[in-house]
């Protein structure tokens, strides 16, 4: 009976006073505020990473846009002429405040010199069909990049009188960012190949505040 009494009278164990679950809830939040934070930071990373490959991707569609269709300006224009080829401002046109309304293309034109002029659109003239068609790359407000044409027309220099089919898309509306193009008088030549080059007028794209691509007109003696 005594040894009852005495098993009977051994303490009970304890729960986790108030203060316990309080400290242990404050160390499972720091814990799960920390795994959160290297989550974001991960997540953070990816993306940074996507949004790179993503530019780099642009840069590079840019860079065969404009050497295909670029170097076609002022093909077979003035072949009598003397240096032969077109020139600059009539055969190769800079545009500022550039729009399609419909057929039609809105701006004005900015004047091409020895001193680089910006602007977002770029039309041009060529022969290389057998007949004198003009086409306009074009970055409106709205972002991206835009190619109307062929049409029928007499020079570049008559952009604003022409009835422009609807523009194809070759860029969505969301890149390039802050895009503009630079023209120039300059010694250059396709695809930067030689150091000097001729004189001839140089048409360059910029994105975000970098040169993203460059094309040679060598057609365009300047």
């Amino acid at each position: 009976m005594a040894d009852h009494l005495m098993r009977s009278r051994r303490p009970l164990p304890r729960g986790f006073s108030l203060i316990e679950l309080m400290v242990g809830l404050a160390l499972a939040m720091l814990a799960t505020v920390a795994a959160l934070y290297a989550y974001k930071s991960t997540v953070g990373n990816a993306l940074s990473t996507q949004a790179n490959s993503r530019a780099q991707n642009i840069s590079a569609s840019i860079a065969v846009q404009l050497s295909r269709l670029l170097p076609q300006a002022a093909w077979g224009i003035g072949a009598g002429a003397t240096p032969p080829g077109g020139a600059a401002n009539t055969d190769v046109v800079l545009l500022t405040g550039a729009e399609f309304n419909g057929s039609r293309l809105s701006g004005a034109a900015a004047v091409i010199s020895g001193a680089a002029r910006a602007g977002n659109a770029v039309v041009w003239d060529t022969a290389i069909s057998g007949t004198t068609q003009c086409h306009a790359l074009a970055l409106p407000g709205s972002g991206g990049l835009l190619l109307a044409g062929p049409v029928a027309c007499a020079s570049a220099a008559a952009w604003k009188s022409l009835s422009w089919p609807s523009p194809s898309v070759l860029l969505p509306a969301e890149a390039p960012v802050q895009a503009s193009f630079t023209v120039v008088k300059a010694a250059c030549w396709p695809y930067a190949s030689i150091q000097g080059g001729q004189g001839a007028v140089q048409v360059t794209l910029n994105g975000s505040g970098s040169a993203a691509a460059s094309a040679c007109l060598t057609n365009i003696p300047n």
